[in-house]
């Protein structure tokens, strides 16, 4: 899988060669259960590595242009509009998977201010207070910022 290989994939691939290797679902079994120990987290890390391989793969795919087009028996170039869709398929469908497996990295919204944490609306109110942030116009404070900085 840390190659981009789907977990069924994987399983196929290698019950080929071992019909004794367990389907996706006992893997799937045993990951959640972490048994053998470890293998939850040797799992992630083969996740992480998949998606990574993803990334790599959206790139050749969208660099790809060998089957883009033909040349039909007048000799004009006509587009294979069946191949962009396929790739375009591929690559939106890699970027989704992406975006949610890693969504801070890969997701569509990027947190760039506090480092994945949640801002607690009083230090937004606070620097609104304070003149080094302000609010939208749609978001009011609770409680009026006065000379004691909002509070009562």
């Amino acid at each position: 899988m840390s190659g981009g290989e789907t977990r069924r994939a994987y399983c196929r691939r290698m019950r080929e060669a071992d019909p004794t290797h367990p389907t996706p679902s006992t893997i799937s079994d045993w990951v959640a259960a972490d048994e053998p120990a470890g293998l939850a987290d040797r799992y992630a890390q083969a996740r992480e590595l998949q998606v990574e391989a993803w990334a790599d793969q959206i790139l050749e795919i969208a660099d790809d242009g060998s089957n883009d087009t033909y040349t039909d028996e007048k000799g004009n170039t006509v587009v294979r509009q069946d191949v962009l869709g396929r790739s375009r398929l591929r690559i939106d469908s890699m970027k989704w998977l992406m975006s949610k497996l890693v969504p801070q990295k890969y997701g569509e919204r990027m947190d760039v201010t506090s480092g994945g944490k949640p801002v607690p609306v009083t230090v937004l109110v606070s620097a609104e207070a304070a003149g080094v942030l302000p609010l939208p116009a749609r978001v009011t404070p609770a409680v009026p910022a006065g000379r004691n900085g909002g509070r009562r």
